[in-house]
């Protein structure tokens, strides 16, 4: 028997729901579900690993100024199957591209569209987060650089950004992260999309990521971001796109960076992502 949290959320400032969920990340989500209850009430639901010990969690969150409740819920493990109902395909740059659910049927897409389906598993990646719709879009903005690209996925999830990237016609995409479950999600997504063969992942610890790569994404937590920087540096050959950080905290994952050109920088519910190159020139947009 596993438990996860429902945490009600009081009045808070714009930002306020975005910097809770942050604070969930920080203390090891798996996922979070938003929804508004018969109340009004923003609730927030999520999970966590089995090493986490969610009744301390649940008691740091009762602590928080916005936090209205916090409820610990008993599961068999049927909810982690039950958030599925509230997904739909996720639409990224018009009719680009789309991130379809691959338990519902296929939508109806134009002759150009990027159609990738994901089957998230356990790693709630389904694509419609906003830092993952960020990178999402930032990619397409700059998809003749993906064309025969050496692409590095740090934190891989379910394998969305990395199965897109192939899909945009890397080379070479290797995807790291430090939960088992995303990397067999990231393979099989990669399998069911037709690009197996185009993408490698495994955990962080174990996968040997070496050489230069030409692109380096990580939709990464900021402490992640602190502690990775170096070694993505002397990884990424040109490009790096970073997602993760609240709008106008845009400077830490730049500081993090001084060699690259900031080149374009979006935002989306109150979440930023930026795109960072070494020559300005080599990065812009068709």
């Amino acid at each position: 028997m596993s438990s996860y949290l429902r945490i009600g959320v009081a009045s808070v400032p714009a930002d306020g729901g975005e910097l809770l969920s942050d604070r969930l990340w920080s203390l090891g989500a798996l996922g979070i579900h938003e929804a508004v209850d018969a109340e009004g009430t923003l609730v927030l639901t999520t999970a966590f690993d089995d090493d986490v010990v969610v009744a301390d969690v649940a008691t740091a969150l009762r602590a928080h100024a916005w936090v209205a409740w916090v409820a610990e819920v008993d599961d068999d493990g049927s909810w982690w199957d039950a958030w599925r109902a509230h997904h739909d395909a996720v639409w990224v740059g018009g009719d680009r591209l789309v991130v379809a659910p691959a338990w519902l049927p296929p939508p109806a897409t134009g002759p150009t569209t990027v159609v990738v389906t994901v089957e998230p598993g356990r790693t709630f990646g389904s694509g419609a987060h906003a830092t993952t719709r960020l990178v999402l879009e930032l990619m397409l903005d700059h998809r003749q650089h993906f064309v025969g690209a050496r692409v590095l996925d740090v934190g891989c999830g379910s394998g969305v950004l990395a199965v897109v990237a192939a899909r945009l016609g890397a080379a070479e995409v290797v995807a790291v992260d430090i939960d088992p479950a995303a990397v067999a999600t990231t393979v099989a997504n990669a399998d069911a999309n037709g690009v197996g063969a185009v993408v490698t992942a495994g955990l962080v610890d174990d996968h040997r990521v070496t050489g230069i790569f030409d692109i380096v994404l990580a939709n990464v937590l900021p402490s992640v971001l602190d502690e990775w920087a170096p070694r993505l540096t002397s990884l990424s050959g040109h490009t790096i796109a970073v997602s993760g950080f609240l709008v106008g905290d845009e400077h830490r994952a730049c500081r993090h960076f001084p060699d690259r050109t900031l080149v374009a920088s979006v935002a989306i519910d109150g979440w930023g992502a930026s795109w960072l190159a070494i020559n300005r020139e080599l990065a812009k947009p068709d």
